[in-house]
C-alpha cells in the first residue's frame, strides 16, 4: 500500500539524496587523490575527430589520416620525432651509433620496452622487445609491400639484402636481410649500400613500426597490438569511434623523467561531415578539429569571434602549411596543452595533458 505521510517521504527522499551525496563526494575525493598521487598532469579524456574512416591500423599501411593518427599512438618504432622541432629522438632504441663513414647504423635497445598484454602472448603478457622483433619487422613489411605491390623506399632498398624482395621466388619464411644484423637481444645493425641522411628518418616513419610474430602469426593485418603508449580498449574496429586506452607498461619518459602518456583515454570519431565536427567543437564534445574543410574556417572564426579573443580565450586556431604550400587550419580548446601540429601529419600525443591556461600561455596561429 502507497504511504502517503508526506514527513516520511521527505525524510526518504532527504536520506536518499545525502546517500548519493555521500557517494559522489567519495568519488570525487577519490579522483583527487588518484590525481594528487599521480601529478597533476595525469588523467582525462582527449577526444578528437579523423574525417576519414581507417581501413587498416598496421605498419605499413597506413594511407588516411584516421590510420596514421592511431597507428602512431599503438605502435613505436626504434626511433620517432619532436613533433615540435622535428628532430630525431629515441624510442624503442635509448642510443645508437653511426658508423662506417654513414654506412652502419647500430642500436641499442630500451631494457624496459615491453609489447602490450595480448592473449597471442604466454599467459597474456606482452614480452620483452628484443632485436630479432626489429629484423622481422622491417623485413616482413618489405615482404607485404612486394605482395602489394607497394612501391619501396629508397632507404629500404639501400639495406644490403633487401635485393632479395626482388626475387619473385623467394617467400614470406625466406626472407632474409643480410644487412639487418642481430648482435644480441639489445642491440640491432643496419648495413647500408650507401650513406642515406634520410635513413633515421625512414625508421621514425610508419614504414618501420615494430610488431611481433605473435601477434601477425595470430592477427594478420588485423593486428591492434604494438608497444605504444595507446592499446586498443577493444579488440576490433567498428562503429563511429575507437577508443585507445594508456598502457601502463608503456616506457616512455619526458625530459623531466615524468611517466607517459599523461591522458588516460583517447575517443577517436570518424565523423566525415564538417558542419557536424564542428558542432561537436561547439558542444564542447572534441577537444580538437584537424585540417578544418575551408570552406567553414573563416565562417566559425567570425562566430565565435569573442571565444578566440577572449583572455585567455576558450578556442585557440592552429596552422600549418602543407603539400604544395597548402595552408591547414585546426581548431583546438585552449586546455589541451602540449598538441604540436606539423605539416607531415606525424602525431605523438604522449606528452599531453589539461590544464587551464593563463593569458601568458596563449600563442595564436601555432
Amino acid at each position: 500500500m502507497a504511504n502517503n505521510n508526506p514527513f516520511l517521504n521527505m525524510t526518504r527522499l532527504i536520506s536518499t539524496g545525502f546517500f548519493l551525496g555521500c557517494i559522489i563526494s567519495l568519488t570525487l575525493l577519490s579522483a583527487c587523490h588518484e590525481t594528487s598521487k599521480r601529478g597533476e598532469k595525469y588523467g582525462g579524456t582527449l577526444r578528437i575527430n579523423a574525417n576519414d574512416v581507417p581501413d587498416i591500423i598496421f605498419p605499413g599501411q597506413v594511407l588516411k589520416l584516421s590510420e596514421h593518427l592511431i597507428t602512431l599512438q599503438i605502435y613505436s618504432g626504434l626511433v620517432k620525432y619532436n613533433t615540435r622541432t622535428f628532430d630525431i629522438e629515441p624510442s624503442l632504441a635509448k642510443s645508437w651509433k653511426i658508423l662506417d663513414n654513414g654506412r652502419t647504423y647500430q642500436f641499442t635497445l630500451q631494457p624496459n620496452a615491453f609489447f602490450q598484454d595480448d592473449p597471442c602472448f604466454e599467459n597474456g603478457k606482452g614480452r620483452k622487445i628484443v632485436a630479432s622483433d626489429i629484423k622481422y619487422s622491417i623485413e616482413k613489411i618489405g615482404y607485404l609491400h612486394r605482395l602489394s605491390q607497394h612501391e619501396f623506399s629508397d632507404q629500404l632498398k639501400n639495406i644490403v639484402g633487401a635485393e632479395v624482395l626482388s626475387n619473385s621466388q623467394i617467400f614470406d619464411k625466406n626472407i632474409d636481410f643480410s644487412g639487418i644484423q642481430v648482435i644480441n637481444d639489445s642491440v640491432v645493425e643496419f648495413k647500408l649500400n650507401a650513406a642515406d641522411d634520410l635513413f633515421l628518418h625512414f625508421l621514425a616513419g610508419t614504414n618501420s613500426l615494430i610488431f611481433a610474430k605473435e601477434s601477425f602469426d595470430a592477427y594478420g593485418y588485423k593486428s591492434l597490438v604494438g608497444s605504444g603508449a595507446y592499446s586498443f580498449k577493444y579488440a576490433e574496429i567498428k562503429g563511429h569511434a575507437i577508443t585507445l586506452i594508456a598502457n601502463p607498461n608503456y616506457f616512455g619518459v619526458n625530459r623531466q623523467k615524468e611517466k607517459l602518456p599523461f591522458i588516460d583515454t583517447i575517443i577517436v570519431s570518424f565523423i566525415t561531415s564538417p558542419p557536424k565536427e564542428l558542432q561537436l567543437f561547439e558542444m564542447g564534445l572534441l577537444d580538437v578539429v584537424l585540417n578544418v574543410n575551408e570552406e567553414y574556417v573563416s565562417s566559425f572564426l567570425d562566430k565565435h569571434i569573442n571565444q578566440f579573443q577572449s583572455d585567455p580565450p576558450h578556442y585557440i586556431m592552429k596552422q600549418t602549411t602543407g603539400a604544395n604550400n597548402n595552408i591547414k587550419i585546426s581548431f583546438v580548446r585552449s586546455n589541451l596543452q602540449g598538441l604540436n601540429l606539423n605539416s607531415q601529419g606525424y602525431f605523438d600525443f604522449t606528452e599531453l595533458y589539461f590544464k587551464e591556461p593563463s593569458t601568458q600561455q596563449i600563442k595564436m596561429g601555432y
